[in-house]
């Protein structure tokens, strides 16, 4: 999520039944309103750390406020805020260089990218309206994505049943293409 939209999330926009948190809405500058775009509309499914996290916020803030985050004084989030007294205390203390918050989501990016996570998937949770931006900006630092032989085609779309029922081939490379040894 980006920032304004964490700010701006409230306790009816998420949803412990059905794992999602529902970005209506973004606080920027101090003024609630719509998503930067249409595609930043969207349900964002709660991975067990987030619905874990959520759930412990919970204890802090529901029944205080409609507003899932507060700051000390009860007020939602304001990035500068945030950046300043904790973000940037925390990196240092951690021993990284200074950073933007907003790295976090190009972290969360490249990371769901890299396990393998669908490209299309990434961008419906991200809120991007198209694959442009992940193409471009993540593709390369992907390393699985790096490899070129076609084995992903081989082991989820080539049937497996194919594989076993094959003909023992001449071919000792066929064989392997096929997972055949001379012994099977």
């Amino acid at each position: 999520m980006r920032f304004g939209e964490i700010s701006a999330l409230k306790w009816q926009n998420v949803d412990f039944k059905l794992g999602v948190i529902k970005v209506r809405e973004t606080l920027v500058r101090g003024e609630e309103g719509r998503p930067k775009t249409p595609g930043s509309i969207r349900d964002i499914k709660m991975l067990p750390p987030v619905a874990e996290a959520i759930r412990n916020q919970r204890k802090h803030t529901m029944g205080k406020s409609n507003y899932v985050f507060l700051n000390q004084k009860g007020r939602p989030l304001l990035p500068n805020s945030i950046n300043y007294h904790i973000w940037k205390p925390a990196l240092k203390r951690a021993g990284l260089k200074p950073m933007s918050l907003y790295q976090t989501r190009h972290t969360f990016a490249t990371l769901m990218l890299d396990a393998g996570e669908l490209p299309g998937w990434v961008q419906q949770m991200m809120g991007h309206q198209t694959l442009k931006m992940i193409l471009e900006r993540y593709y390369s630092y992907i390393k699985n994505y790096q490899r070129d032989d076609g084995s992903a085609f081989m082991d989820n779309v080539y049937k497996p049943s194919v594989k076993d029922n094959a003909p023992e081939l001449p071919n000792e490379d066929m064989n392997k293409a096929y997972g055949k040894s001379k012994s099977a």
